[in-house]
């Protein structure tokens, strides 16, 4: 009865935002990121506290994003962000590839032993490129992510060759490494400070000045051009509500799979 006394040019929108009120939006909503997120580890509680703190506060999804590849605070109601990175830490290809599929709609896998075969788009490049951005992420013994203060990546190429890794988006930006010179002796000593950090409680983090999960982050977010970390989303929500997205399937968001309707993805 309610729902028929409205304006008809207005009651769906009405309804909508009434429905979006109800506490059971919330808890859908984040059992939906849940299972998108961590489909591994259902039910991990601190995450999913965190997710219904972050629906509930209608937090953007550029920040959410943010926090859950910063893995930070280590207290507090958002420490459950850290689990995304904390779960797939200890295999870097898992937590570059995750990354990748589950906030870019990328699936860049294929691109690890040599050029993507099926896709133009996707280089070793940038597969290792994205891989540069975790490489020196790890866990200390009190289960705090970290990162290493030097370290990178190298690969070897079809061709035969090694090559050293240069932090690369998926849209081709390359980010500049600002990690400062460091002496023989100053890496002996941080090498064994990290040796400290991963079996001992009370070991103190070694300082960094430079953090490559912060500057994917604020390359991702800088993304103008492709805009991945919105496509991903919008994508991704549409396929939910609807059963099928405008790039179908969602980790498959390359220049030869073009969106069914790209002028309304590009709207929303």
């Amino acid at each position: 009865d309610w729902y028929l006394q409205l304006p008809a040019e207005t009651r769906q929108r009405q309804l909508v935002d009434r429905l979006m009120q109800l506490p059971d939006f919330d808890f859908h909503l984040r059992n939906s990121l849940d299972e998108m997120l961590l489909p591994e580890r259902p039910n991990d509680g601190e995450f999913r506290e965190y997710l219904l703190t972050a629906v509930r506060e209608r937090r953007p999804w550029s920040r959410m994003f943010r926090e859950m590849l910063l893995a930070a605070p280590a207290e507090g109601p958002d420490k459950g962000a850290a689990q995304f990175v904390r779960s797939r830490v200890r295999e870097l290809d898992d937590l570059t590839n995750d990354t990748a599929v589950l906030f870019f709609g990328v699936n860049i896998s294929c691109a690890k032993c040599h050029d993507h075969p099926l896709v133009a788009d996707w280089k070793q490049d940038h597969y290792y490129g994205m891989q540069a951005f975790f490489h020196r992420t790890f866990t200390s013994k009190k289960n705090l992510i970290l990162e290493k203060p030097f370290g990178g990546v190298k690969f070897r190429t079809t061709a035969g060759a090694d090559r050293d890794a240069v932090l690369m988006f998926l849209n081709g930006a390359v980010v500049t490494d600002a990690t400062p010179a460091y002496s023989d002796e100053e890496k002996k000593s941080a090498e064994e400070q990290i040796r400290r950090l991963e079996r001992e409680d009370d070991a103190q983090p070694v300082p960094v000045s430079f953090s490559p999960r912060q500057a994917l982050a604020d390359t991702a977010l800088a993304d103008q051009q492709q805009q991945y970390l919105a496509r991903n989303i919008i994508n991704r929500t549409w396929a939910r509500l609807v059963g099928t997205g405008f790039v179908d399937p969602p980790d498959q968001m390359h220049s030869g799979n073009p969106a069914s309707h790209p002028e309304l993805l590009q709207s929303l």
